[in-house]
């Protein structure tokens, strides 16, 4: 599986811990929101990268990147 994705895995999942206010242990468990966003996150990068590397589109590349980047997130709601 890609590393990126593995780290992110690793960034959502909160262990089991004590939580001294309620003076029990609490269970473990895996952050799905945070995991999403820094899927979309990431996918934003990825666009940014690739347009840059889009040297005949020069003059557009900010135009196409603002699009892009405004199009993926428009569509998670972010």
């Amino acid at each position: 599986m890609n590393e990126r994705i593995n780290s992110f895995k690793k960034q959502c999942t909160i262990d089991k811990h004590w939580d001294n206010e309620a003076q029990k242990w609490i269970d473990g468990h895996f952050d799905v929101d945070k995991f999403a966003k820094l899927i979309v996150n990431e996918s934003v990068k990825a666009i940014e990268l690739e347009v840059n590397n889009w040297s005949q589109l020069a003059p557009f590349n900010s135009i196409i990147k603002q699009r892009g980047v405004y199009a993926i997130k428009r569509h998670f709601d972010m």
